[in-house]
């Protein structure tokens, strides 16, 4: 079972932007200093829309990596891999300008570069900023999805355009040949819904 951190009124925030390298795709945040690695994953899942079939990992430099040890028995230098759920944001991100790298999907390489970034004048966990879309599992990467979404795009304004037959593939694949489902993810994602996810991981 998930643990979950539980807000406080000794509770101090940190602010955390989050940014998906290769795409506009960002997210700022407000999240409990005491917050475990294992939760904030969870909670970068939602904010990013993945869908969690792959390894991950936190990579505080070549020689400190944060995940579950027991996902990468077997290969992938598993021997590296410190567990998520004995550390904090605080610890591996003591102040401000303190950066690592989230990892998600060693075969598309999901990169997202993780900044410490002012602390927060008012408490409270929440998503104060967006920029871009969702990912999208297993689409070959960030390259990928850019040129996927710029074709999505042409695509949405005029649907009797003649479609690139690796496009038509994915576009069927993805299920964005269905307008509403297109439609709703080429609309960028709401502060306060991003929110509502946030606290749904970190709060229960």
């Amino acid at each position: 079972m998930k643990k979950k951190t539980v807000d406080s009124k000794e509770t101090r925030y940190v602010t955390l932007k989050i940014a998906l390298v290769g795409t506009d795709i960002s997210r700022t945040i407000v999240v409990p200093e005491a917050t475990k690695l294992y939760d904030l994953h969870f909670a970068l899942q939602g904010l990013f829309g993945w869908m969690g079939g792959h390894l991950w990992d936190f990579e505080i430099s070549r020689l400190e990596r944060y995940g579950i040890p027991e996902d990468w028995r077997g290969g992938w230098d598993d021997d590296e891999i410190r567990d998520c759920e004995e550390v904090t944001i605080g610890e591996v991100l003591p102040s401000r300008g303190s950066k690592m790298i989230y990892l998600y999907d060693m075969g598309d390489s999901w990169k997202h570069t993780i900044t410490r970034m002012a602390d927060p004048k008012v408490p409270g966990t929440r998503v104060c900023k967006t920029s871009g879309l969702m990912g999208i599992d297993d689409i070959g990467g960030s390259w990928a999805l850019c040129s996927f979404v710029e074709q999505l795009k042409k695509y949405d304004a005029n649907p009797k355009a003649k479609l690139d037959e690796e496009f038509e593939d994915i576009l069927e694949w993805s299920g964005f040949d269905d307008e509403d489902a297109r439609k709703k993810y080429l609309t960028e994602p709401d502060l306060g819904d991003l929110t509502a996810t946030l606290k749904a991981e970190l709060e229960g």
